[in-house]
């Protein structure tokens, strides 16, 4: 509306959550130890790949991170001060996050575990309770009341339930692929920050083990466990979601090393993660969004519905749009491409058909096969 319709205007959201998570975790930094550990841990984030990049993407992560650091700074700084306020809102912000995303559900648990370890008052606890209460129950106004079905079926296309047949095979199975999710992030992109991460958390435990620590290793375990039984969907972006946790660990070592030993984690944090930075830039530069919009439109009257990536909606939004993602939760694909009058289908490599959960193992094959057979190839645009 104000920017008009475009791809900057859609990552704007991401850039601008990623400046209000630094800010927060700066405050998260000091609450718990002081204004040099949240501005290390500010900067260390800032400069991570990983987060460089989803700064710069139309997705929810940074939103999640944004608001999950906030509602933390909130609840520390609110149980510093006794401020209702501010427990009140930490309450509000918390629950609001599953209103980003479904992993947002767990923050207002795991802030409560965080107060409980903190040995707030109760009336601390009580206000806080409040605040997550109502916004649970907006929550549950906007996206459960209004269709509870569709609801269960979005929550199961993402794994957002117990995989209890594979804790039955493996319980080390689902450990393992859990943390795969944080390995497998491309090396370039958090990596390093991920590892030394680990090895600030076993140096700060042996030596410098207090309640700040215990407080950010708390929300980090149960943030981890909660991904692990419940978000079934193992994609490395996700490891964004507990980016501020290993930038503010790697700022404490930094805070309580020796100079040399302090100066060294440093600069191979910055280094690697500026020539990572540099790397990403270099490739992705010749980008040119305007470019294959207009290729596309070449091969597309005017009017026409669209099966696509919702990537071409920014540069198709005056054409009736079917997001591929849509077919996730609705199916046979044959019968629904029919019913929506679907006339051009934009695949591309990375998901060149949907999967939907209606139909058989073989869906992909089905979809392929039905196009081959029912469509004929336009065009084919490099992008």
């Amino acid at each position: 509306e104000l920017g008009g319709l475009s791809p900057y205007t859609a990552r704007l959201v991401s850039f601008i959550s990623g400046l209000a998570a630094i800010t927060a975790v700066f405050g998260i930094g000091r609450e718990l130890w002081s204004d040099k550990v949240g501005a290390i841990a500010a900067v260390f984030m800032a400069v991570t790949p990983n987060f460089v990049l989803q700064s710069h993407d139309a997705r929810p992560e940074l939103m999640v991170v944004a608001f999950w650091t906030t509602a933390l700074y909130l609840t520390l700084s609110g149980e510093r001060l006794q401020s209702s306020l501010r427990l009140l809102l930490a309450g509000l912000v918390a629950s609001f996050t599953a209103d980003v995303h479904l992993n947002g559900l767990i923050i207002a648990p795991a802030l409560f575990a965080v107060l409980l370890l903190r040995r707030a008052s109760l009336r601390s606890l009580v206000v806080f309770s409040v605040g997550a209460v109502l916004g649970a129950l907006w929550w549950a106004w906007i996206h459960l009341w209004p269709d509870p079905a569709f609801l269960r079926e979005q929550a199961g296309a993402f794994g957002m339930g117990l995989p209890l047949d594979e804790l039955a095979e493996s319980p080390l199975l689902v450990i393992v692929l859990e943390i795969a999710r944080y390995i497998l992030v491309e090396p370039r992109l958090s990596l390093v920050i991920l590892l030394l991460a680990v090895v600030a958390a076993i140096v700060l435990l042996l030596r410098h083990r207090d309640r700040a620590l215990l407080t950010l290793l708390l929300f980090a375990l149960v943030f981890h466990v909660f991904m692990t039984l419940f978000s079934g969907t193992k994609v490395p972006f996700y490891a964004v979601l507990l980016l501020p946790v290993a930038a503010l660990l790697v700022a404490r070592l930094v805070d309580v090393a020796p100079a040399p030993a302090a100066w060294g984690i440093s600069a191979a944090v910055v280094i690697v993660s500026l020539f990572s930075v540099g790397t990403i830039a270099v490739q992705q530069w010749p980008a040119d969004y305007d470019a294959w919009i207009a290729r596309l439109r070449e091969h597309i009257p005017a009017g026409a519905v669209i099966q696509g990536e919702p990537t071409v909606w920014y540069g198709l939004a005056d054409h009736a749009l079917v997001a591929t993602p849509y077919f996730t939760w609705v199916g046979p694909y044959e019968d629904e491409i029919r019913r929506l009058g679907i006339e051009y289908v934009i695949g591309d490599d990375i998901r060149p058909v949907p999967n939907c959960s209606d139909c058989l193992e073989d869906a992909p094959q089905q979809v392929q096969a039905f196009l081959a057979e029912h469509a004929e190839l336009v065009a084919e645009v490099q992008d």
